[in-house]
């Protein structure tokens, strides 16, 4: 039997109870919290894993934890998955609408349901598998430093090392689908920031300034220039200004100006 056939018996054939995923799922996406602010999230992360043979640490780097599960000699593989959300006003219009001005427009609360449910269909299949299963819940995944405030609180020590990490990100697609393809699937992404330095003066004398708000925007159009024409058509690049902050005075031209950029590719 391949490994795939084997994965698919085991889903199957299991007896754990999932009924709870589409309730769990839609009170996440009806209260979203933003990067750091996760209590009630990591709250309903632990009270559910609370159903379940494991160990969980907790308060790693914040609110984030690992459920350990243990179940005799063998690899040692860890999923993790993230659940902060997005500073956006949702307006999708569907019944468990967040009405907070966030929204979970990434899908961390399905990465987070999709994982408590590995833990239910490997908790309740222990003769089917050995060794030990770390399911890691990751916080502020949006600003960039959740895994790195968990690995600066000594992750690695509080946990066992694991032999393998996987993890998953939801995708338009049709339900009830797992789409896969050889090769790279996902984009890579970094976060770049940039400070123009110039030169102070009085709006009603500009000449006497070095003005970086100018220059930011000049750096904005360029480097969509750059995408347009100095990426490949069949290459993948996409780079967007998703914060410009210069100046807080109508009649002042400021003396630096920043830029935060997102990169995809």
């Amino acid at each position: 039997m391949s490994d795939s056939a084997r994965i698919a018996q085991l889903v199957t054939s299991q007896e754990a109870d999932l009924g709870w995923q589409q309730d769990f799922y839609e009170d996440l996406h009806r209260h979203p919290e933003l990067s750091h602010e996760e209590e009630r999230t990591a709250a309903r992360i632990r009270a559910k894993l609370a159903d379940f043979d494991c160990e969980v640490v907790e308060n790693i780097g914040g609110f984030g934890m690992v459920a350990i599960f243990r179940n005799g000699d063998g690899p040692t593989a860890l999923l993790r998955a993230d659940f902060d959300g997005l500073p956006v006003e949702e307006a999708t219009g569907v019944s468990y609408s967040a009405t907070n001005g966030k929204m979970h427009a990434c899908g961390h609360d399905m990465h987070t349901t999709a994982l408590l449910g590995a833990c239910a269909l490997l908790d309740a299949s222990r003769s089917s598998w050995s060794g030990t299963f770390l399911a890691l819940f990751q916080p502020a995944e949006e600003s960039s430093v959740g895994a790195k405030d968990m690995l600066a609180d000594n992750l690695i020590e509080r946990v066992p090392r694991p032999d393998i990490c996987l993890g998953q990100h939801i995708m338009p697609g049709r339900a009830g689908t797992v789409r896969h393809t050889a090769g790279p699937i996902m984009a890579g992404c970094d976060s770049l920031r940039i400070r123009v330095f110039g030169k102070s003066a009085h709006a009603s004398m500009p000449h006497n300034s070095i003005d970086p708000t100018y220059i930011a925007a000049m750096i904005v159009t360029r480097l969509q220039a750059i995408v347009g024409r100095e990426v490949a058509p069949h290459e993948f690049f996409v780079i967007s200004v998703g914060e410009l902050h210069s100046g807080d005075k109508n009649n002042i031209i400021p003396e630096s100006a920043e830029l935060v950029l997102n990169t995809r590719y």
